[in-house]
């Protein structure tokens, strides 16, 4: 398939093109308001299929904006033939009142002039490379937070619908491959929610972020707004310092933590120091000696056998710690021991949940 695609370079733009690069016996000409009238002629000539996503949505800078895109859509028109098939995406807002007319004059245009068309009505899409401080608020709210930017809100409590772009491009992808497609497409937001909850929302994912936690959330907005925040952030934002408990003993480091899924961390232990010797009631973990000679040993409580794991022969492997297990881990050779350690809660020092025993 060969597919013309005008606006590649847009936030809808950007995640099909990263799509239609993967698919099998797809070609994709990346068509802008840059290209050439011949190179744009020949193309329509010998695409498949064009997908129009070009437009501005915003016109502070370029007062001739929205004329522009209708402009361009009119340049497509006179040079593709009215049997191309062609897919083009417009709004159903219309509060701002002349982004909305120009597409309607738009929709108008590619309705009388091709028999097979597709228009696709949609609003309030969030996700991975949307231009913050333009045409998102989603976007605005995850970079306005990282920066530490105040927010004046208003109408902060009517409810927005919002459309997340992976359920945008799955719906895209196969609207592609059908030969043919109702005329109007009507795309709703598929999760609802109001700006001062939302701007709560983010601002609790970067908090949470920024302590150090696991990003995993049983509501599904939520898990899409966390992985939308994690593009956002700047080069000097991906490295953490974890939080680390060193002694005489070695170190302890933190590395994530979520209420849902646990808590990771990394125990370094010098040579000749023991850890450990206690036990827990309410939690479960593993240990994963990743260096270092040692031993990690492990008695049920109120029984004499005693479990060992030798470095030696359980280097890299998963050692599940039971409740009501006493354990402990021992430096036995001449450099530092690593180990990792996956405990199912989340340490909180008010109810540690630990209680010492020796093995």
């Amino acid at each position: 398939m060969r597919i013309l695609l005008a606006g590649s370079t847009g936030f809808i733009g950007r995640n099909l093109l990263s799509h239609l690069e993967c698919l099998p016996n797809t070609k994709v000409f990346c068509a802008s308001r840059s290209t050439s009238h011949n190179d744009l002629k020949e193309e329509l000539k010998i695409c498949d299929i064009i997908i129009h996503l070009a437009g501005e949505s915003r016109s502070r800078e370029n007062s001739n904006a929205f004329l522009d895109n209708i402009r361009y859509t009119e340049q497509i028109i006179n040079y593709a033939d009215k049997k191309k098939r062609i897919i083009f995406t417009s709004t159903n807002k219309q509060n701002h009142l002349a982004y909305w007319q120009a597409k309607q004059t738009e929709e108008q245009l590619i309705k009388n002039h091709f028999s097979n068309h597709t228009i696709v009505r949609m609003d309030n899409v969030f996700g991975k490379w949307a231009k913050p401080f333009y045409n998102s608020v989603v976007a605005t709210f995850l970079q306005g937070t990282i920066e530490a930017k105040p927010f004046q809100l208003f109408d902060e409590l009517t409810p927005i619908d919002f459309l997340y772009i992976d359920e945008v491009m799955e719906r895209m992808i196969e609207l592609i491959h059908q030969p043919t497609s109702p005329s109007l497409l009507v795309w709703k937001g598929t999760f609802q929610i109001h700006a001062k909850g939302l701007l709560d929302m983010v601002q609790s994912i970067h908090q949470e972020y920024q302590s150090g936690q696991f990003l995993i959330y049983k509501d599904a907005f939520k898990q899409r707004l966390a992985l939308t925040y994690l593009t956002y952030l700047p080069e000097n934002q991906l490295i953490l310092k974890p939080t680390q408990y060193p002694d005489a003993r070695g170190n302890f480091i933190e590395l994530t933590k979520n209420e849902m899924k646990g808590q990771s961390s990394i125990n370094l232990i010098h040579p000749g120091f023991i850890k450990g010797n206690h036990f827990h009631h309410q939690r479960w973990e593993k240990f994963m000696i990743l260096a270092g000679q040692g031993v990690v040993k492990l008695k049920q409580k109120f029984t004499n056998k005693v479990l060992s794991f030798e470095a030696s022969h359980f280097t890299h492997q998963l050692i599940t710690i039971p409740p009501g297990y006493i354990h402990l881990i021992e430096n036995t050779g001449k450099d530092n021991m690593l180990v990792w350690m996956w405990s199912s809660l989340v340490y909180d020092a008010n109810h540690p949940d630990t209680y010492a025993d020796k093995i």
